[in-house]
């Protein structure tokens, strides 16, 4: 493995291209739920139990409900719907006139997520006023392989951070992500406890996640059907607390991630977006003022790009 954990885990956020770029949101149900929390599948035959939004495979989840599973004998991973599993390794798009000869794409890395990191959520203080109240200011709930983040325990270990940012979903679409996090960097950390991943979630009006937050739920923040926490809009609370921007919420955790007394030997935080994701955190590259050394920002599936020039592409051209 070349360079420190911290640069592998960078390459590894360029890697999540690889596990989200053909990802499907359609909840599909695969086993029996049983006294699984409704985010989760129990695999069939097995005591694994993998998010909604992935495919069960011998050995691990594949990002995707529609994921093809390769044998051991293929070299193990999955391949993105409308692939299979290639002999060297890869994956060979299927063409309409069913020639796979022409293109491929990796093979995806399986994560065995733990289903305690996936069953509980965590509040993030994210009062924009001047003085916040972690008893009852508004929340942004999130997954996190380290528990809650505003415990005041020492994380001496963690050496960078890996934050996911979900794209346009249906619910339970934060747990994926966190999911195809850890997969991604996992073939490629050699000190997997240097890293701590957490994966933020945007809610609606009408999500309901009493099965893994036993906190007030007036608290939470949530935005409008429009998504508008995309590009910065305000998200409300039930509570009816004033609105707080989505980039507020982003300096927020930039705030809580870069807090030396508790991660004293961090080294990097890298925010990765997918989708309207990664909507939300390049346009909050530019607006912030929450900018910090190492903090890194990786946009993956953007609908749309923030250009810093007048320059565009001729029409057409690809």
């Amino acid at each position: 493995m070349e360079g420190s954990s911290v640069h592998q885990a960078k390459k590894a956020a360029i890697l999540l291209f690889f596990v989200t770029a053909q990802h499907s949101y359609v909840s599909g149900q695969q086993g029996e739920v049983g006294d699984v929390v409704p985010n989760l599948h129990r695999c069939d035959g097995s005591a694994l139990v993998c998010p909604t939004g992935t495919t069960c495979c011998p050995g691990g989840c594949a990002p995707g409900v529609s994921a093809n599973c390769c044998s051991n004998d293929e070299g193990g991973g999955a391949c993105p719907r409308g692939s299979i599993c290639a002999r060297d390794g890869g994956c060979d798009l299927l063409e309409e006139d069913g020639d796979n000869s022409h293109s491929s794409t990796a093979r995806m890395v399986l994560c065995n997520p733990d289903p305690a990191v996936l069953t509980q959520v965590y509040g993030l203080v994210v009062d924009s006023g001047d003085a916040p109240d972690e008893t009852s200011s508004p929340l942004l709930p999130y997954f996190s392989t380290g528990g809650d983040l505003l415990r005041r325990d020492v994380m001496p270990a963690i050496k960078t951070t890996v934050v996911m940012f979900h794209g346009y979903r249906y619910n339970y679409d934060a747990d994926t992500h966190l999911c195809a996090a850890m997969a991604a960097a996992s073939s490629r950390l050699q000190q997997k406890d240097e890293v701590l991943f957490v994966s933020a979630w945007f809610l609606r009006p009408s999500d309901d996640i009493s099965e893994v937050w036993d906190g007030d739920d007036g608290r939470i923040l949530r935005w409008d059907y429009h998504d508008s926490w995309r590009y910065g809009g305000e998200g409300k609370t039930r509570n009816g607390e004033e609105g707080v921007s989505s980039f507020y919420c982003l300096d927020a955790l930039v705030e809580r991630l870069y807090d030396y007394q508790k991660f004293p030997n961090l080294e990097s935080v890298t925010f990765v977006g997918d989708s309207f994701g990664a909507d939300l955190v390049l346009r909050w590259s530019l607006l912030t003022s929450a900018w910090k050394p190492h903090l890194r920002v990786v946009g993956i599936n953007p609908y749309s790009y923030v250009y810093l020039t007048p320059s565009r592409r001729p029409l057409g051209d690809t």
